[in-house]
């Protein structure tokens, strides 16, 4: 190609030469604004399933507070500790312990009477 160019027209020839050495740094910057493009939608979708996840260990916790939450919480003690701001420290929190209404405890009255007797071979 260069040397069909430059027996054609010496003018051309620099025109197409400077468009050739340019055209490598254009295929470079479509390559890395793809990449920052795949890379985002990525970092997106890895942020949306961290999400679901978590409020799905609400969920679990909700539900059954001894169950697949704890132990997947309890398995990781010595993870590396990521600092939150104090907003969602907040948000977590309210996440984790509702504001219900709070368990009212009734203590009732219990005669002697209800009360077993003790057998001494009960005792050890």
């Amino acid at each position: 190609m260069y040397t069909e160019l430059s027996k054609n027209c010496p003018a051309e020839n620099s025109k197409e030469l400077e468009a050739l050495n340019q055209h490598p740094q254009v295929i470079k910057e479509a390559a890395r604004t793809e990449y920052k493009n795949e890379r985002k939608k990525l970092n997106d979708l890895i942020l949306k399933s961290k999400k679901e996840n978590w409020n799905q260990l609400i969920a679990d916790i909700k539900e059954d507070i001894w169950g697949n939450a704890y132990r997947i919480v309890s398995k990781r003690p010595f993870q590396q500790q990521i600092s939150y701001d104090a907003e969602t420290q907040l948000k977590a929190a309210e996440e984790l312990f509702p504001k219900d209404a709070p368990t009212l405890w009734t203590l009732r009255k219990i005669e002697a009477s209800e009360i077993p007797d003790i057998e001494p071979n009960e005792i050890i």
